[in-house]
């Protein structure tokens, strides 16, 4: 038996080792705050200069402008491994939803899954606006490798017309498609190089804590981070969906790559390639569009109710994204794969000052997603130390881990002046695209969101960790996809609709 004095050794070590966990945690919150400050400040730096200065010189883009716009044709690619149960419903909506008529879409199949072939076959032979590619490797391969077959069908297809395509756009077979996108698209391209739409997740009920979290935090970094990063950088990193280069970008691509336009070893193929254009010789433009129409729609408030309200309305990707715990780690896993290990590696730390501090700000997260594990931890540790000593008043009585106006008080107050400032932001944000209702749970999702980080974390080190010994590859790792349901679909065409008459 451990004598009574050996265990409170063991208990006095164990509590410093709190104590020094709490003093990393803290040290490291204060750095990721700095950053994060500095971003909030210069976005809000950069409303009033566009309020005050730009919006005094331009006058803001009409839905007529965009229609005014001669057509030039669109080639949409859409990589489908595997999503017969969705393929279908995406393909039929974007053909009746796009306010567009020089457009087609390539859907990039593989030969061992003929549900998939099957629900694309139905729609072409409903629309000449389809076509099934597929490629020559079973899969599942890579979203690039799709990716690179449907590019040499439009190239071949541009042979057999004539004509070329102006713009390429990517989509994902979940993606729910906005009416008046390649009208935007249309209007920017050849301008632009890259253009990247928002990517907002579809509303979840307030009890799907996960896939809730992906609102609030595209919210914010679709609305804020992307914006800054683009004013300050002029880099935009495409997010694989809702992107659209112009041709000159596709031939450069193919051109510097020896034929391979989409890297079919990297998992994040879709972030690296805006990397390609910055650094290509020329003088490839990026460009993040936020193009808000008003709508009127019901929105209900933080008791329930529903009324009435006229918000902007943006011109963006909607989709579905994992509600299934494990399945947002495996994903998030891949993201963090793919943009630190890999991004660090195959991109490193080229270009100007502002580029790399966006790829320092990129690959802090996974610095991030530990340090906020740490103060959960010790948050966990100080609130049973404080019911031991409320349930035993004459028990041993462990050191505070603060003492009162401390530096480590101050630091910790500065702490908690620094996270109300980053839960405002994401509530902010969340309200601006979602509404009050969802500002409100963006709270509690928002500690939801780090527990799912954290795991993401510690499962991209450990494929890192395996890869490196050889007994794993990087392999792709396809994310299940959902899609509205009928109802639903009726609300969003109809919203649609009313926006582009």
């Amino acid at each position: 038996m451990i004598p009574v004095e050996s265990l409170l050794d063991y208990a006095a070590i164990y509590w410093f080792g709190v104590y020094v966990i709490l003093v990393i945690a803290a040290v490291g919150n204060i750095l990721s705050s700095l950053d994060d400050l500095f971003v909030d400040l210069t976005y809000w730096v950069w409303r009033a200069y566009r309020g005050l200065i730009i919006r005094r010189i331009h006058k803001r883009l009409t839905v007529e402008e965009l229609r005014d716009c001669p057509q030039q044709p669109i080639a949409i690619l859409v990589p489908a491994w595997d999503e017969a149960d969705v393929i279908g419903q995406m393909l039929a909506l974007s053909v009746h939803s796009f306010d567009y008529d020089r457009y087609r879409i390539y859907v990039g199949t593989y030969p061992n899954d003929p549900e998939t072939q099957a629900e694309v076959d139905r729609i072409a032979a409903e629309s000449d606006k389809v076509r099934k590619v597929v490629t020559r490797q079973p899969g599942p391969t890579s979203k690039a490798d799709a990716l690179n077959h449907c590019l040499e069908a439009a190239f071949r297809d541009e042979q057999e017309s004539g004509t070329e395509y102006a713009a390429f756009v990517l989509h994902d077979s979940e993606d729910v498609v906005h009416r008046l996108e390649l009208r935007l698209f249309n209007f920017l391209i050849p301008r632009k190089d890259l253009v990247q739409l928002p990517v907002f997740s579809l509303e979840r009920e307030w009890w799907q804590m996960t896939g809730g979290h992906y609102q609030d935090e595209f919210a914010e970094v679709h609305s804020k981070d992307l914006v800054v990063r683009e004013w300050l950088a002029g880099q935009v990193p495409s997010a694989g969906v809702g992107t659209g280069f112009s041709r000159r970008a596709i031939l450069a691509l193919l051109e510097d790559s020896d034929g391979e336009v989409f890297d079919e070893s990297s998992l994040t193929e879709d972030y690296e390639i805006s990397f390609r254009l910055k650094h290509h010789g020329g003088g490839m433009k990026e460009i993040f569009v936020r193009f808000p129409i008003e709508v009127e729609e019901l929105r209900r408030n933080l008791f329930g109710s529903e009324r009435r309200v006229r918000r902007p309305e943006w011109v963006a990707v909607r989709e579905y994204f994992p509600d299934d715990f494990w399945a947002a780690v495996r994903q998030k896993a891949r993201w963090l794969t793919g943009i630190v290990f890999q991004g660090s590696r195959r991109i490193g730390w080229r270009g100007a000052f502002a580029l790399r501090y966006f790829l320092m700000r990129d690959r802090k997260a996974l610095f991030t997603n530990l340090v906020n594990m740490m103060g959960y931890f010790v948050l966990a540790n100080a609130l049973a130390m404080a019911a031991y000593s409320a349930a035993f008043e004459d028990g041993f009585a462990f050191p505070p881990l603060v003492i009162p106006y401390g530096p480590l008080w101050w630091l910790l107050l500065l702490n908690g002046l620094f996270l109300l400032n980053r839960v405002l932001h994401r509530v902010w944000f969340t309200w601006m695209v979602y509404g009050a209702y969802a500002a409100l749970m963006s709270v509690p999702r928002q500690v939801w969101g780090n527990f799912i980080n954290f795991f993401a974390c510690l499962r991209a080190i450990r494929r890192v960790i395996r890869a490196a010994r050889g007994r794993q590859t990087l392999d792709w790792e396809k994310t299940s996809h959902a899609f509205p349901g009928a109802e639903e679909l009726k609300v969003l065409s109809r919203r649609s609709k009313d926006l582009a008459s």
